[in-house]
């Protein structure tokens, strides 16, 4: 795919240059090869390496014509290339008679480095070369440059431990090879000298689409604020004060029409970017706090590319601790032919040279995104929408497995687990066309969703067998293993799921690369165990794992409410015992006391299920669940002329609206207050 690319920018007539090389022609070939334009990647590396194999003068010769290629990318996968083939060789010809070869190898590859000595993967392979020709100090010193630049750079310490062992072992060569061995040597050492980070910071621009973002644009741009050098924004018709917040914050916005293509809208404010880096975010992210301080630094890698950052999708209810993480390329260089494609779910992958892993980097840096929230989905009907694009897209290209894998997943958030699993089966099949399929970005959540799908149908034995046979492919993904104790649960197989949901527990969450469920491998599966054991009969086991989830995971609230109802479900219970044993895990977010409400309330202790819904509200008087639970709280207790007076605001037309209303009504009756009971009849009746 990325040679693809990298041809794309090439000019296709420089070929000739390869039809020179093989006639024999090898100055005119050379000559065509120095153009600006250079040749097709993959004619240039026939190229050079046709000239290692015959001299060091002819590789050196054909090495600065592609060194001095405008295009840095393309010369730098043609070295790459020839640098491997020739190492590569080692193994076959011995290294007393790979020397020569090894030397020309040198050549070629030294004039792009002398242009741009900060490249890590080539700089151990410049010190694998000098290795192999009995240069062992002057390779030690550009191993290290190498490593002081990526540390992760694959063998690096093997690499430099070997150099170590032969410092004192060189190869006998003859007098022209140790002349030019000893110019190479000089060469490479103040090549290592200037191989570093680069001392000033590149600059940074925030692009963002936006429209009608006002709720959430500005905690997003407050995220970055003073560590990004420009922000452009991207408004597609905004009715509400999304624009007067952007300006606000200092933003050169973007007035767009929504053409239906979030990548054509996109790449307006890619076009019209100026600095080194780009960052992208959405208006319902934000980068976690502490975090975005540390980007400008990573700029100064100028061998990077792109920059994974991982993101965090908060899931379920507002504050209750679940969430979903993956990896984002969020940070890249500001390059024209990296641009979206796709009009939704859009991507940049098809437009970067993903193939060359060492151009990317993995980072803890942050994102939260709270656009999965479950109440902001209903709010902006995402699901309609996004269905909407996507059946398009696949309209127009059937076989596409990313669409495919999208449209499953839109389905999944709809609880229509036979269509989500139908297209995750499609898209999963046509997947598996590809090579290592399981390296592609997205084939974790893929696999994870389709086999969630299968079991929310109730297929458990198709669910687990296939959850089973993907985990050889993607070995580290607990999510799979969760899945097979969940249906080992459901067949009633207690003992096997309390395996499963122990070996998860061993395992921990799934590496960021998978795009794990967070909690999956500790709180998730610490609470799935516990309810295992209750259904075992082993409550006192129970309530344990309960406790220990929310010591070592307090950001998990539902686990306070899996412990209260198990508490309270004892027999002749204390219900201020219980309350005072759940006030060492207190937390200060609304929704402890939302959800331990609750449980007393269902448990049938109104008394203090009024008492938490009212420590809620204290904290917000606007939140629905809570307000509801207090009204349904006194309705138990028949306090019915205390109905009105709790009523709230809530936004009319919603659900916790109609509940408070149909409240109302019966508080009303029951009192006799004609009065009260047409007002909020008047109000059931403007809401359908």
């Amino acid at each position: 795919m990325a040679l693809k690319i990298v041809r794309a920018t090439q000019d296709s007539s420089a070929s000739s240059a390869l039809r020179l090389w093989l006639a024999g022609r090898r100055d005119e070939a050379l000559d065509r090869l120095a153009e600006p334009t250079g040749a097709p990647v993959e004619e240039a590396i026939r190229i050079l390496d046709g000239a290692v194999g015959e001299s060091a003068a002819l590789a050196a010769r054909a090495g600065r014509a592609v060194a001095a290629w405008t295009d840095e990318q393309a010369a730098y996968r043609v070295v790459r290339e020839v640098a491997e083939h020739a190492i590569d060789e080692v193994s076959a010809v011995g290294q007393v008679a790979w020397a020569p070869r090894g030397i020309a190898a040198l050549e070629a590859v030294l004039p792009y480095l002398e242009r741009i000595p900060h490249e890590p993967l080539l700089l151990d392979y410049v010190g694998v070369c000098l290795l192999g020709v009995g240069e062992a100090g002057i390779a030690l010193k550009v191993l290290h440059a190498a490593a002081r630049l990526d540390s992760d750079v694959e063998n690096i310490r093997g690499n430099i431990a070997a150099a170590r062992e032969r410092l004192r072992a060189r190869l006998p060569m003859a007098g022209p090879l140790r002349v030019r061995v000893a110019d190479i040597g000089r060469r490479s050492t103040r090549i290592a000298q200037r191989a570093r980070e680069l001392p000033e910071a590149g600059t940074i621009t925030l692009c963002m689409i936006v429209k009608d973002e006002e709720e959430m644009l500005p905690d997003c741009l407050a995220s970055v604020a003073g560590c990004v050098d420009e922000m452009i924004i991207v408004d597609t018709g905004s009715s509400d004060r999304t624009v007067e917040i952007a300006e606000a914050a200092g933003a050169r916005v973007i007035h767009f029409p929504w053409t239906g293509s979030f990548s054509e809208a996109r790449n307006v404010g890619f076009d019209a970017v100026e600095t080194t880096h780009i960052l992208w975010l959405d208006a319902d992210e934000r980068i976690a706090a502490g975090d975005a301080v540390r980007l400008h630094d990573l700029t100064r890698r100028t061998w990077r590319e792109g920059y994974w950052l991982v993101e965090i999708n908060h899931t379920g209810q507002d504050e209750a601790g679940t969430a979903a993480s993956h990896l984002a390329l969020r940070l890249l260089r500001s390059r024209p032919a990296y641009r979206f494609t796709g009009a939704i779910h859009e991507q940049l992958r098809t437009s970067m040279p993903h193939d060359l892993g060492e151009r990317f980097q993995l980072t803890d840096l942050r994102i939260e995104h709270l656009g999965y929230l479950k109440a902001r989905i209903d709010e902006r009907e995402k699901n309609k929408r996004n269905l909407e694009l996507l059946e398009e897209e696949l309209r127009h290209d059937p076989e596409n497995a990313f669409t495919h894998f999208n449209v499953g997943t839109e389905h999944l958030c709809l609880h229509d687990w036979k269509r989500a699993g139908d297209h995750l089966e499609i898209a999963l099949k046509l997947l598996r066309r590809e090579a290592a399929f399981w390296e592609f970005s997205y084939a974790p959540l893929l696999v994870s969703r389709l086999v969630t799908a299968r079991r929310a149908e109730g297929d458990f034995e198709k669910a687990s067998e296939l959850a089973a046979s993907l985990f050889e492919h993607f070995p580290g993904l607990t999510d799979l293993v969760y899945e097979q104790a969940i249906c080992a649960r459901e067949q009633g197989d207690l003992d096997g799921a309390a395996r499963l949901f122990a070996q998860c527990l061993e395992m921990g969450d799934a590496p960021a690369r998978y795009a794990p469920t967070v909690g999956i491998g500790t709180f998730m599966a610490l609470c799935a165990l516990a309810d295992v054991e209750l259904r075992r009969g082993d409550v006192a086991r129970a309530e344990e794992l309960f406790e220990r989830s929310l010591r070592e995971h307090p950001q998990y609230l539902p686990a306070g409410y899996f412990l209260a109802q198990t508490l309270l479900a004892a027999e002749d219970v204390d219900p201020d015992a219980v309350y005072a044993r759940l006030s060492r895990f207190a937390s200060d977010k609304l929704t402890w006391w939302l959800l331990l409400g609750t449980a007393f309330y269902e448990r049938g202790h109104v008394a203090l299920g009024e008492r938490l819904f009212r420590d809620a509200l204290r904290k917000n008087p606007a939140h629905p669940a809570a307000r509801v639970g207090l009204i349904e709280a006194l309705l138990s207790q028949h306090r019915y002329a205390e109905i009105e007076a709790e009523r709230g605001d809530l936004p009319a037309a919603t659900v916790p609206r109609l509940a408070v209303d149909r409240a109302r009504v019966l508080a009303a009756a029951v009192l006799a207050d004609q009065e009260r009971a047409a007002a909020a009849l008047a109000d059931l009746g403007e809401a359908g």
